[in-house]
C-alpha cells in the first residue's frame, strides 16, 4: 500500500450538545476565608463535547504538552507541542496513523478525555496519564508512525529509550504493548518511531515529558483508566465554572475545557499554577491577562484565582515594576502592561474572597506598581504617567500611538485612580489609618490631573509626554476607557462619554465596541488593536457603563459579544464587522470573560 499523508480537511464535525447533569448543594472549601462555597455549575457528561483540532489544542490542566493539528508553514498535520518557554514554539512529534506498516487516512475527534483518530481499519487514541504523559493505545492492528525532527534517542531497557529534542526537551518513550523500531530520518536530521501492535494487535504505549532526567516508574493504570481519570478531573472543573444561561451551556463547556486545559504546573518562573494565553503559539502570562482569568474564577476556585491574580508580582523588580510577559523559562521587562490591578483586586474583594492574610500579602506590592508609574513614568514631572510603548497599555498598535509612542493616556491614569482608592481601602482594613488619607489624597489630585489635562472639548485625549499635542486623527476606543471609574468622574463627563459613544457611529457594532471606529483612517480589517473586538476592552467598557449605573447599554454590549462568542468560539480578537474569530482560535480572557459576562449580564 502506498504511504499517505494524513488526512486533515474536514477533521471533525463540530458537535456542542451539552447534556450536563445536575449537581447542587455540593460544597468545597473556600480556602480563603475558611468557609463553604456550594459548587456553582454543572458537570461534564462523557461525548456532549467534540472540538476541533485544528483549533482548540487537546491538553489537560497542569501539562507542558499539546497536541494540535493547526496548519503552519512546517508542520502540517497532527503533532505533540511543547508550550512550555523552553521550546521553539512549534510540534515536536508528528503522529500518523498505520496499518501493516502505511500510511493510512484518517479524521481526528477532540474530546476534553481523549482524540480519536479514526481510519476505515480502527482508531488509535490518545489520552493523558499523568499530566506528564501521553498514552497512545489502538487495536486491530493499528500502528502509529512517529516523525521527530532534529532529535536523536538513548536506550533505558529494551521496552523504553529516551528521545532527545534540541537543547532543552527530554521525552521516554515506553511501550507497554507492542514494539517499537527506530529510523533515522536524514532529511530532518531526526527520528522516526514506528509504534508496531503485538500478535494480538494491541498497541500501547506512552511518551513522558521530563526535565532533567526521567524517575524509573510504571503504569499501572489500563487505557481506559486513564481516559476515565481525565473525564472526572474535566467534571470536577466544571462544577466550579460559572453558570450561565441554558443557551450558553454548550459554549460555557467549551469555554471550561479552554481555560482548565490551558493551565500549567509551578515550574521555573511559575511559582503558581499558572493559566496560560493559550496552548497554541499565545503560551505566556501577559499582565493584564491574568487579571480577566482570575476573575472568571473568583467563584467556584477561589485559590488558583488567587494565583492567577499574583502570579505576575512572584516576579515584581525592585523598582515595582512587574514584567511585560512570562513563561516557565524567560520573562520580559521591556515592556510593560497597563495597571488594571487595583481595578480587578476590587471586584475581587467585591466577592468577599479576600482574608486580611491576602490583603496583607498583595498591599505593598501593589504599593510599589503603584508607585513606579508615578515614578518613574512621569518624565515631564506634570502630575500625569506615560507609556512609552503601545505594548505599554495592552493597546500595541492603537491608533493614539502611531504617531507617537510617548503618550499620556487618561485610561493609565483612571487605573491608577482606581488602585490608589483600592490601596486606601486596603489600609483601612489593615490598620494603616496614615497610609489610607494619603492613598486617597493621591487619588483625588490624579483625578483632577487627569480632567484638567486630558478632557478637552468633551472627550479625553491622549496627549504626547511633554506636549499638548495629541494625535487628532484617531478614533480610538481607548477614549472612552476612564468610564471605569463610574460615579468617580463628575456626573456631566460620565454623561457626555455616554452620548458620544452612542452617537458617534462606528463604536458599537452588532458584535460589541470595535477598538478602533470602523469610520476612522486607521481602521483595518484584522488590524489587531485598530479596529478588532477584543474581550478586554469589552469588559472594561461594560463594567465602566454598570459603574456609571448605565445598565441598558452595558447589558446590551455583553449580550453582542456574549453572542459572538456563543457563535464563533473564543478567538484572541473578532472582526467587528463579520465576528469571525482572528489570530490565536483558543485564547483564555475571551472564554474567561464569555463566562464573566454571561453569568452577570446574559439571563
Amino acid at each position: 500500500m502506498q504511504n499517505l499523508k494524513i488526512c486533515l480537511g474536514g477533521l471533525v464535525i463540530m458537535s456542542f450538545i451539552v447534556s450536563c447533569s445536575n449537581r447542587t448543594n455540593e460544597l468545597q472549601s473556600n480556602l480563603f476565608t475558611g468557609q463553604k462555597t456550594q459548587h456553582i455549575g454543572k458537570g461534564y457528561s462523557p461525548g456532549t463535547l467534540e472540538f476541533n483540532i485544528e483549533e482548540v489544542p487537546f491538553s489537560i490542566k497542569g501539562s507542558y504538552m499539546a497536541c494540535s493539528a493547526r496548519e503552519t508553514k512546517e508542520e502540517k498535520g497532527l503533532y505533540i507541542w511543547d508550550v512550555s518557554g523552553r521550546g521553539e514554539q512549534r510540534g515536536i512529534i508528528k503522529i500518523e496513523p498505520t496499518f501493516k506498516g502505511d500510511v493510512v487516512l484518517s479524521k481526528i475527534t477532540g474530546t476534553p478525555e481523549k482524540l480519536a483518530i479514526n481510519t476505515k481499519f480502527g482508531n488509535l487514541e490518545i489520552s493523558f496519564d499523568g499530566n506528564q504523559a501521553l498514552r497512545f493505545f489502538s487495536k486491530n492492528d493499528i500502528g502509529v508512525k512517529l516523525s521527530v525532527k532534529q532529535s536523536y534517542t538513548l536506550p533505558k531497557n529494551d521496552k523504553a529509550f529516551r528521545i532527545i529534542q534540541g537543547d532543552f526537551l527530554r521525552y521516554m518513550f515506553t511501550s507497554i504493548s507492542g514494539n517499537a523500531n527506530l529510523k533515522t530520518d536524514r532529511i530532518s536530521n531526526g527520528i522516526v518511531i514506528e509504534g508496531l501492535p503485538s500478535k494480538d494487535g494491541i498497541l500501547d504505549f506512552v511518551i513522558e515529558e521530563y526535565e532533567s532526567e526521567w524517575s524509573e516508574h510504571t503504569y499501572s493504570r489500563t487505557f481506559n483508566d486513564a481516559v476515565e481519570k481525565v473525564r472526572d478531573e474535566f467534571s470536577e472543573w466544571m462544577m466550579g465554572t460559572l453558570p450561565v444561561n441554558e443557551a450558553y451551556s454548550h459554549t460555557r463547556t467549551l469555554a471550561a475545557y479552554i481555560n482548565w486545559s490551558s493551565i500549567v504546573s509551578p515550574r521555573g518562573f511559575f511559582k503558581r499554577s499558572a493559566m496560560l494565553m493559550s496552548k497554541n503559539w499565545m503560551n505566556r502570562v501577559w499582565s493584564w491577562d491574568h487579571c480577566f482569568n482570575a476573575l472568571a474564577l473568583a467563584n467556584g476556585n477561589p485559590r488558583l484565582a488567587w494565583d492567577q491574580f499574583m502570579i505576575m508580582f512572584d516576579q515584581q523588580h525592585e523598582l515595582g515594576a512587574i514584567p511585560d510577559c512570562m513563561t516557565d523559562n524567560y520573562l520580559i521587562r521591556g515592556y510593560l502592561k497597563p495597571p488594571i490591578h487595583g481595578w480587578a483586586l476590587k471586584k475581587l474583594m467585591g466577592k468577599g474572597l479576600l482574608t486580611e492574610e491576602r490583603l496583607d500579602e498583595i498591599y505593598t506590592p501593589l504599593s510599589k506598581w503603584t508607585d513606579f508609574w508615578m515614578t518613574y513614568r512621569d518624565d515631564d514631572k506634570n502630575g500625569m504617567p506615560q507609556y512609552h510603548h503601545g505594548n505599554d497599555s495592552g493597546w500595541d498598535n492603537g491608533s493614539v500611538f502611531a504617531e507617537n509612542r510617548y503618550v499620556e493616556g487618561p485610561e493609565l491614569s483612571a487605573y491608577l485612580v482606581i488602585q490608589m482608592d483600592v490601596l486606601s481601602e486596603i489600609a483601612e482594613q489593615l490598620g494603616k489609618k496614615n497610609d489610607k488619607i494619603q492613598w486617597k489624597q493621591r487619588a483625588d489630585i490624579l483625578l483632577k490631573t487627569m480632567i484638567k489635562k486630558s478632557w478637552i472639548d468633551g472627550q479625553f485625549v491622549s496627549k504626547y509626554s511633554g506636549s499638548e499635542k495629541w494625535n487628532k486623527n484617531s478614533r480610538s476606543l481607548m477614549a472612552f476607557l476612564p468610564l471605569v471609574l463610574g460615579e468617580r468622574l463628575p456626573a456631566d463627563i460620565r454623561e457626555k462619554l455616554v452620548v458620544n459613544l452612542r452617537s458617534d457611529k462606528g463604536f458599537i457594532t452588532p458584535y460589541g465596541p470595535a477598538t478602533e471606529n470602523i469610520y476612522s483612517p486607521y481602521y483595518s480589517k484584522d488590524g489587531y488593536w485598530r479596529g478588532a473586538i477584543w474581550a478586554p476592552t469589552t469588559y472594561l467598557i461594560v463594567d465602566g457603563l454598570a459603574s456609571c449605573k448605565e445598565t441598558e447599554l452595558a447589558k446590551d454590549l455583553a449580550n453582542r459579544f456574549v453572542d459572538m462568542c456563543n457563535n464563533n468560539g473564543f478567538g484572541e480578537n473578532f472582526d467587528p464587522i463579520t465576528g469571525a474569530s482572528l489570530r490565536d482560535p483558543a485564547y483564555t480572557w475571551t472564554s474567561s470573560v464569555f463566562l464573566l459576562l454571561a453569568n452577570e449580564y446574559a439571563n
